[in-house]
């Protein structure tokens, strides 16, 4: 990666004037730029002094590289320095990176069964990604890509920030011991109004006395309570990690306290008519103007791993699907989800895992574009 970018472009997103932005940054925004960070602590830190996250952003970078050059190698020469362009202006742009990873991701996929053309940048009215030949017919495949918070009723940011002063103004003194406080926020519909931190930790201060929690047609307040104390720090993470009401935004966790005490406080959105509202326009607009014409499949990539398992129990979810698989220039429906790094037990040792749903038309001539 070093020889096709020399001026390593990740260092530039995590260094201003020769210091670390990375200290001060944000999680959320942290986490969407994961590739540059492992960049950046490749350069900076040997691998037996990475903690757990940073060795995870690490194998990110490290699949990421691979996936570029592997995909620069086989694609058409005149296209190579269009995709070098793309792939520099990424690592400054993390919904753009996480784009293109998804179209090169599916490019090898689909390319190691089928010859596929790259459509994108083609001068003329075509505007979809690949052409896909499958034996003595041809599809075109279009790829979205939708970001963890896209179209949800409230951002990360806006959460991370709400959680950052709720944790500041929890009381620590509870009377109690080694026990497990999760409050959750459970945003049920759109908020005109910023939530009041205040007035939501004196909420959680009261209910971890035995007080009720707030319920409104807005959001609704859980505080579950969980002993701790026969308990490893490993199973703890796991008792919060399975407390669930909706698609979780943001999650913050306490230290624990003299009396074993540990704190922690969630938002998840139980509603996501929104992001199906959302979904539908953008898949509409895909099929009508990207793929209008002859045999057309769509893939999805959802970095909302919680999402993409709720989203086919939605009522308006599956509608939508039936309708647009009825169509006669549709083949088929591509939805992923979980595109995180993994250590393989060969050659290249490094790769994605994926979860992959693939909805076919009912016509007698869809086919499969991609399996697990």
């Amino acid at each position: 990666m070093k020889e096709i970018f020399p001026e390593k472009p990740w260092l530039a997103v995590m260094e201003r004037n020769g210091q670390p932005m990375f200290a001060t940054m944000d999680i959320s925004i942290l986490f969407s730029n994961s590739v540059s960070y492992g960049l950046y602590l490749l350069d900076h830190k040997k691998i037996e002094e990475l903690d757990q996250y940073e060795y995870d952003c690490v194998l990110e970078s490290l699949a990421f590289c691979w996936t570029s050059i592997a995909f620069l190698k086989k694609i058409n020469s005149s296209k190579i320095e269009k995709y070098k362009k793309r792939i520099y202006a990424s690592f400054s742009n993390s919904s753009d990176l996480l784009s293109l990873k998804f179209e090169m991701l599916v490019f090898s996929m689909v390319s190691s069964k089928y010859e596929v053309d790259i459509k994108d940048g083609d001068v003329g009215s075509d505007t979809y990604d690949f052409l896909v030949h499958q034996n003595e017919r041809s599809i075109k495949l279009e790829c979205k890509s939708f970001t963890y918070d896209k179209s949800l009723i409230i951002k990360a940011n806006a959460a991370n920030k709400l959680l950052t002063d709720i944790i500041a103004n929890i009381h620590k003194d509870t009377n109690s011991k080694n026990i497990l406080f999760c409050s959750t926020i459970e945003i049920k519909n759109k908020i005109s109004d910023k939530l009041d931190s205040v007035k939501l930790s004196n909420i959680i201060n009261q209910c971890m006395k035995g007080g009720v929690p707030e319920i409104n047609e807005f959001y609704t307040l859980h505080v579950d309570k969980i002993d701790i104390s026969n308990l490893t720090d490993d199973e703890v993470e796991a008792k919060f990690a399975k407390i669930n009401y909706g698609v979780e935004i943001a999650c913050m966790t306490s230290i624990r306290n003299n009396d074993g005490n540990l704190f922690c406080v969630k938002i998840c959105v139980s509603n996501i008519d929104y992001f199906v509202d959302e979904l539908r326009k953008v898949i509409q607009k895909a099929f009508k103007n990207q793929i209008k014409d002859g045999n057309s499949s769509l893939a999805l990539f959802f970095s909302n791993t919680e999402l993409f398992r709720l989203i086919e129990t939605n009522l308006k979810f599956k509608s939508m699907v039936s309708k647009i698989l009825d169509k006669e220039n549709v083949n088929s429906l591509i939805l992923v989800t979980n595109l995180f790094a993994e250590e393989l037990q060969s050659f290249p040792f490094i790769g994605y895992a994926l979860s992959i749903k693939e909805y076919l038309s009912s016509s007698k001539y869809s086919a499969k574009l991609i399996t697990t």
